[in-house]
């Protein structure tokens, strides 16, 4: 099958490319470059990778591309609260807009989509959420992907509300929880923790493209919150677990009222696609504490 991907150089997307041809399928990815070429780099000599370098609100070219292929996964986007605020007049164009567009040539050429939102769309809640629950985004990046969600879903394709993902790719990101604090922890044996009982749901990098492919088989439509369970966590408990594998150091706790705060039922998915994470929460502290220690920033 011929896959794009847009936003495909980036953390999440490299991993997905990398799944994607281990698997046979021909990807092409689209991007920016906004982080980088590391995405890209270790594909190019593969005969079945293809890299087209441009922005995602280039329309002609996106519907010129999406003509071409078989299936498209849309992760291109200004990803997180702190980058939205400072890109904020491009927010709704690049994660709002570009996807409509996107959604609507995806119909247009009778193209199955996959749309990559967050879990963060659930915002502040002391019950645990399904996919029938209230939205309350409480910020630009949130309230960008419910508007963009929109369209999707009336155009019957599919949206995947993704944990906070953690674990190493060929771009790994040091401003994801886990990944943070490991990282934090391990350079100052010093972390200052802001809202410790604050609640959200995790996931490996490696098993959310597990997942994704696990969609695509059984040509998933609508909208699932993507994760497990019992990978919701409290920051309190992933820096136990830190400190279990890394050793004791210093833990700061800050009284912070965080925003994003909410355990997340993940049934609907589970009962679609039956597959089991591959990675804990403990599998990933050892892979980005060993990345680290290879040198590889």
């Amino acid at each position: 099958m011929k896959i794009l991907i847009t936003g495909g150089a980036g953390f999440f997307g490299s991993k997905l490319t990398e799944t994607l041809l281990s698997q046979g399928h021909i990807v092409i990815v689209y991007d920016n470059l906004f982080f980088g070429s590391i995405g890209v780099v270790p594909f190019l000599d593969n005969k079945n990778y293809k890299f087209i370098k441009n922005t995602i609100n280039n329309l002609g070219l996106i519907e010129t591309v999406i003509m071409e292929v078989d299936y498209i996964i849309h992760l291109a986007a200004i990803v997180g609260e702190p980058s939205c605020k400072q890109y904020e007049s491009s927010v709704y164009s690049v994660n709002t807009g570009a996807t409509e567009w996107i959604s609507e040539c995806a119909d247009k050429y009778d193209i199955p989509l996959l749309f990559l939102s967050t879990c963060s769309n659930y915002g502040k809640t002391d019950k645990v959420v399904t996919e029938d629950s209230p939205l309350e985004p409480l910020g630009l990046y949130a309230d960008s992907k419910i508007k963009a969600e929109k369209t999707v879903l009336d155009n019957n394709h599919l949206v995947l509300r993704m944990s906070t993902l953690f674990g190493v790719s060929y771009r790994v990101r040091y401003d994801i929880t886990i990944n943070e604090f490991v990282y934090q922890y391990y350079r100052d044996r010093l972390l200052k923790v802001y809202g410790e009982n604050t609640w959200r749901p995790y996931l490996h990098v490696q098993d959310a493209c597990n997942m994704i492919i696990k969609c695509m088989e059984n040509d998933l439509h609508g909208v699932y919150n993507a994760g497990f369970n019992d990978l919701n966590y409290q920051k309190k408990e992933i820096v136990n677990k830190i400190v279990g594998y890394l050793g004791e150091g210093k833990i700061e706790y800050v009284d912070f009222d965080d925003p994003r705060d909410y355990q997340v039922n993940f049934d609907k998915i589970q009962k679609e696609i039956n597959y089991q994470y591959q990675f804990s929460l403990e599998d990933g502290i050892r892979e980005v504490y060993e990345h680290i220690q290879r040198g590889m920033m």
